[in-house]
């Protein structure tokens, strides 16, 4: 491969043409493998979130009856190039998450993937520097959608994001939409979260009714599984194979994990990312545990928010307040906290600079107390703090995490990321 790209170099330099760089090799070289696997259905993920959960749940699903590739976690079109050259024309769905983190990001990506099926989930201001507001997220969003119906393909729209619902228009009579609404394809109904942190609901397709119960934490992942649902109906599962296959679906490592430590607290993870705008999500995920003797929330680097620091902290802390009883801010001590005196004389608000300090000050965890880590992963590395011990069987997320940068196959994808891939 070095031999080559020197070769390349050297061509064009002769030339006097300006040599073409690696990424440019990756994609060159992913495309024309690309068209040698035209029996592959691929499907394209994208949206402000819940996208890795949306294809994890899929390849869960699929996995199950036929041969599945799944790319997730890093999702920009150069890893997406790398990637598709890793598949084989035995694979017969390749799921793909797609990121649209900027403009021109869905048409880089989408030219290599040439998806035949699109899933776009919600619409926030996830990437709100790059965008400055919604509406311009949901336009490069919905390049993926118009993608598909090119193609002649169909995309499955979440019902009840008012942005993505509208997405249908790019895909006349090709768009499936699932959610709450009536408007729903697949709706869904009696929507709950069980006390062992499951969620459970009742999914209606048609005359087809089921009840699922799968291992998500968080309400809003309804999200992720509606769509999960209705991409794996589309592709010849009935509604009661669909939930009978969820029920073993065990979410990934820092996406509202749980993480169980024998005799003592409860860890919820989620510390992938941090937004702002997706904040109170995470700490809602509090309310499914009113019988802990403690809550507690750590919240680390927060990012794509508009105005400055302090009004975004003093907006986390106030997001948070009614869900615990006790609050601890990680890494750089934040701006000032209006009103926050008599929670800092207290005790309640508490603050760590390091990993070392967050460990002594959770090292007083009472057993059942649950501790909720929001942060960063590129920023907080939060689940360093936790215990090596668990009973979630989910492996350590500072081990998992390196090694997501693969191509998975297995349906214990789990199991899978814990080979390194060195390319």
């Amino acid at each position: 491969m070095n031999l080559l790209r020197s070769f390349r170099k050297i061509r064009a330099r002769l030339l006097g043409q300006q040599a073409l760089s690696r990424a440019d090799v990756a994609r060159e070289q992913a495309l024309a493998h690309r068209q040698g696997l035209g029996k592959t259905t691929f499907i394209g993920i994208t949206g402000s979130g819940a996208k890795s959960t949306t294809a994890a749940f899929l390849h869960h699903l699929l996995s199950g009856r036929k041969r599945c590739a799944l790319s997730l976690i890093y999702n920009t079109s150069e890893a997406i190039a790398r990637r598709i050259q890793r598949l084989e024309a035995r694979d017969e769905i390749a799921i793909f998450e797609i990121s649209g983190h900027g403009p021109g990001a869905i048409d880089a990506s989408a030219a290599l993937v040439q998806p035949q099926l699109a899933i776009v989930t919600v619409i926030s201001n996830d990437h709100y520097s790059n965008y400055r507001g919604t509406d311009a997220t949901a336009q490069e969003k919905g390049k993926l959608v118009s993608r598909v119906f090119e193609a002649g393909g169909t995309a499955f729209l979440n019902a009840d994001d008012p942005l993505v619902a509208k997405m249908a228009e790019l895909a006349p009579g090709k768009a499936v939409r699932f959610g709450e609404s009536p408007e729903a394809d697949f709706r869904a109904s009696n929507v709950r979260v069980s006390a062992d942190g499951r969620l459970r609901f009742d999914c209606t397709h048609g005359a087809e009714t089921a009840a699922f119960d799968i291992g998500l934490l968080g309400r809003h992942f309804i999200v992720s599984a509606l769509a999960g649902i209705a991409c794996a109906h589309h592709q010849g599962m009935s509604l009661t194979e669909i939930a009978e296959r969820a029920r073993s679906y065990v979410q990934m490592a820092g996406r509202c994990s749980i993480h169980r430590v024998a005799g003592g607290p409860t860890y919820l993870c989620d510390t992938i990312k941090s937004p702002l705008s997706t904040l109170g999500l995470a700490f809602s995920l509090m309310d499914a545990f009113p019988e802990a003797p403690r809550r507690t929330i750590v919240i680390g680097k927060i990012s794509d928010y508009p105005g400055s620091t302090g009004r975004s902290y003093n907006r986390a802390y106030a997001l948070a307040r009614p869900h615990c009883e006790r609050l601890v801010f990680f890494g750089d001590k934040p701006p000032s906290l209006k009103g926050a005196e008599e929670d800092e004389r207290n005790g309640i608000i508490l603050y760590a600079a390091n990993h070392a300090e967050l460990r002594a000050l959770l090292s007083d965890a009472q057993e059942g107390e649950v501790i909720l880590l929001k942060g960063s992963e590129k920023v907080d590395k939060l689940l360093l703090a936790l215990p090596e011990t668990g009973e979630s069987g989910i492996p350590p997320y500072h081990e998992a995490l390196p090694a997501w940068d693969q191509l998975i196959r297995e349906a214990d994808y789990f199991k899978a990321n814990r080979r390194v891939d060195n390319r």
